[in-house]
Parts: structure tokens; C-alpha cells; sequence
């Protein structure tokens, strides 16, 4: 592993160690509180804040693999585990915010024990949105430092505790002025379902990267530009960029002319390879298939060609 990937790891690994103890803090007190304050929002808040300390686990044990070489299962090596861990992640708060929707909605069908949440539960949360909105700024910057998917993802879900925590803090001064208890268990109905609303949206992103797309058109306008501002080098084309954690892989052939000899076409090729590299700091890996100018093959299907972009 190279200074520069233990570096990686160690600030990752760190700023998640971080969000693991907070959120177990958190959780604990927001569960407590909404069990002595009547407070089915707070209740339901505490139980995201535990799915959070759960998923921060595993974040915990995918940052662990991101530091493994690559083995003879693995010849990429185990990037990829940041990716499995953000999916994880939002199946998760899929079925707690699942779970929440469902008590919010038996609450509002049995109000036969109508007891408002008491207000001492405003303060509770007050010191939960602080130290969310800290601890979110602080993931956020370490994700997008280190290109993260899982950080920038927990990031988001943290973002997104604040704003549940607000609008339960709203629910719960609503129902003691009432004297009501429905508002407190509509609010957290509501908080179930951005739960489950946003956990989908962030399950779909990491299909994206799962299933090799790139929805980042400029990049392979870099390597087009790259490869031809290389000297005897001609139309880059099937090229194909995938996401890898924080890198990418490229695949692409290029022409060259036809009666070059090999140690001159491995020469090209290097200099093709440090053109795209340049161009694009974050390259893990690139597959590069030389061929003769105007050459025609069929069956050619995949990859993108300039007019494609």
C-alpha cells in the first residue's frame, strides 16, 4: 500500500471512528428521552441515530478491507468495499425508517393514551441538531478530501438528521402547546418516510457505480484530448471509464501507424498512458489495445468515441 492510500485510510477510518461514538451518544440520549418525555418523534429520531451507529460499524469494517493489498481473489484489490458499505447503509435505514412509519401510524390509530411529550425534550434535541450539523460539515469535507463514497454518503444521511431532528423538535412543542399527542406521531410518520425516501435515492446511486456507469461526460472529454496531444497517436476510441472507490479504470484503443515497430508502439503507449494520467490524477489502472490507422473491426459494440459525448 502506498503512503498516499495509508494516508487514505487512516483519515477515513478516523473520521468514522468519530461518527461511531458521537451517534452512540446521540442515540442513547434521544432513546431515553423520548421514553421519559412521551415523544414518539424523539423516540423514532434515537432509533435513526442507533441505525446510524450500526451502519457506522460497518463503515468501521470497510474502512479495515480499504487497507488490504490486492490478493489473489482481489487482483484490484478491495476498494470496492466502500461502495458495499454505502449500500448497505441505506438498505438499512430503509427498513428503520420502514419500522418508524409503521409505530407513527398504530400511534395515530390508538390515541386512546393521550399523553403530550413533555417540552424538556426541545432541549434534547437543540444539542443533537449542533452536534449533527458539526459532525456532518466534518464528514463531508473528509469524504470529499478523500473522495469517499461512504463518507460523503453518512455525510448526507447526517445533513438529513438535521432536518428530522428539527421538524420532530417542531412536532413536539406543537403537541405540548396542543396538548396532543397525534402531532408528535404525525411528525414522526413524516420522518419515516424521508427516511425511506432518501435511503432509496442513495441506494440507487451506488447501483450506478456497481454497474460501471459514469455520469461524468468531461472525463472522457480529458481523455480524448489527452491521448490526442500525443505525437503519432490517432482517434481514441471504445473508450470506457469506470468509477473504483476513489479512482477510476479506463479501457480505450487507440490507432497508430501500421508499420511501427513494438519497442517504438510501447513507447507510444507509455506516453499515451502518462498524457491520461495527467490529465487525470485519479487513474488506478489503464488497458490500452494499439492497432494500425483506419483499422475496421467488427463486432466493436462497446465504449465511446468522440461524437458519442
Amino acid at each position: 500500500m502506498t503512503s498516499s492510500a495509508t494516508q487514505r485510510y487512516r483519515d477515513i477510518f478516523r473520521a468514522t471512528l468519530w461518527v461511531f461514538f458521537v451517534n452512540a451518544l446521540l442515540a442513547t440520549l434521544k432513546i431515553v428521552s423520548g421514553l421519559m418525555f412521551h415523544s414518539l418523534g424523539i423516540l423514532g429520531d434515537g432509533l435513526d441515530s442507533l441505525g446510524d451507529v450500526l451502519a457506522t460499524g460497518v463503515l468501521l469494517i470497510a474502512a479495515h478491507w480499504l487497507q488490504k493489498p490486492p490478493d489473489k481473489d482481489h487482483p484490484w484489490g478491495h476498494d470496492r468495499a466502500d461502495t458495499l458499505a454505502s449500500k448497505f447503509i441505506n438498505f438499512f435505514m430503509f427498513f428503520m425508517g420502514t419500522q418508524l412509519l409503521i409505530k407513527a401510524v398504530e400511534s395515530l390509530l390508538n390515541q386512546k393514551d393521550n399523553v403530550p411529550p413533555s417540552p424538556l425534550g426541545i432541549v434534547v434535541l437543540s444539542i443533537n441538531i449542533v452536534i449533527k450539523v458539526l459532525l456532518a460539515f466534518y464528514q463531508r469535507r473528509t469524504g470529499k478530501n478523500e473522495n469517499s463514497l461512504m463518507l460523503t454518503t453518512n455525510a448526507e444521511n447526517m445533513a438529513n438528521d438535521v432536518m428530522i431532528s428539527f421538524s420532530v423538535m417542531v412536532g413536539v412543542g406543537l403537541s405540548f402547546f396542543l396538548q396532543n399527542s397525534a402531532i408528535d406521531a404525525a411528525m414522526a410518520g413524516i420522518v419515516g418516510i424521508w427516511i425511506i425516501a432518501h435511503s432509496i435515492h442513495g441506494f440507487n446511486k451506488t447501483n450506478l457505480e456497481l454497474m460501471d456507469g459514469l455520469k461524468q461526460p468531461e472525463l472522457y472529454q480529458k481523455v480524448f484530448d489527452a491521448v490526442e496531444s500525443v505525437e503519432g497517436a490517432y482517434n481514441p476510441h471504445r473508450v470506457r471509464i469506470r468509477r473504483f472507490a476513489d479512482r477510476y479504470l479506463i479501457d480505450l484503443d487507440v490507432e497508430m501507424e501500421g508499420k511501427m515497430r513494438l519497442e517504438e508502439a510501447h513507447r507510444l503507449g507509455c506516453s499515451i498512458e502518462s498524457a491520461i494520467k495527467k490529465a487525470l490524477p485519479q487513474v488506478y489502472d489503464i488497458m490500452l489495445h494499439l492497432e494500425p490507422r483506419n483499422n475496421s473491426e467488427e463486432g466493436e459494440r462497446y465504449g465511446l468515441s468522440r461524437r458519442e459525448i
